[in-house]
């Protein structure tokens, strides 16, 4: 018998999605607005924009300002996952980004001892993703190869911070190349979550499926 799936949340980040950001003018029409971003964008990067989906998201604000995180996904990537949706008859419920999801835990509060301040890395099979956060919100997120020579990219990343969090694979770049100079430690996320279905405590084993609770809570 063939199954379908009602709904399908995708989490997408690599080193071909581009975030950076922006400040600009507080513009309240939304058209004037991605004009502007779009304007910024090429002052950045070569790329061609229009090979990409461009969502943005308020930082701050203030009567004159907007500081705006901007994500660029490539095209390519969400007509792979409605293609995917669309075998599995069932519909893309969410496009996340990996600091979309982490933004969700910061927002509720639910990274154990997180002084709103800090650095938060993914580490994946083939990179790292750092993640910025001030003020309890991501200000910044890098793709990095899983490298030895990504050391100083990471090392000049998180040297002004004292909170600072790994989660996914465990790798041993952090501890051969990181632990010595850094303080770093596995992040763990509130006891009181429980899985949805069958509601049991996470338990240590949270840091390996940070973005998969990220989704279904």
């Amino acid at each position: 018998m063939e199954k379908s799936y009602k709904n399908i949340v995708y989490n997408i980040q690599d080193d071909k999605t581009i975030i950076i950001n922006i400040e600009t003018l507080n513009i309240k029409n939304k058209k004037d607005l991605l004009k502007i971003i779009k304007y910024e964008i090429k002052q950045y990067t070569s790329i061609n924009i229009d090979d990409y989906t461009i969502k943005y998201r308020i930082i701050n604000s203030n009567k004159n300002k907007l500081n705006l995180q901007v994500i660029l996904i490539e095209k390519i990537t969400i007509k792979l996952c409605n293609q995917i949706s669309k075998n599995l008859k069932s519909k893309p419920r969410i496009l996340n980004v990996n600091c979309d999801i982490l933004q969700k835990l910061l927002s509720l509060n639910l990274i154990q001892d997180f002084s709103k301040e800090g650095v938060l890395i993914e580490c994946k099979d083939r990179d790292f993703i750092i993640n910025i956060v001030k003020e309890n919100k991501i200000y910044e997120s890098h793709v990095l190869p899983r490298t030895i020579q990504s050391y100083e990219s990471v090392a000049n990343s998180i040297k002004n911070f004292n909170t600072i969090y790994y989660y996914g694979k465990n790798d041993p770049f952090i501890k051969n190349y990181l632990s010595d100079d850094f303080k770093i430690r596995p992040l763990k996320i509130d006891d009181n979550i429980k899985l949805i279905k069958n509601k049991e405590s996470l338990g240590d084993k949270s840091i390996n499926y940070i973005n998969s609770i990220g989704m279904i809570i």
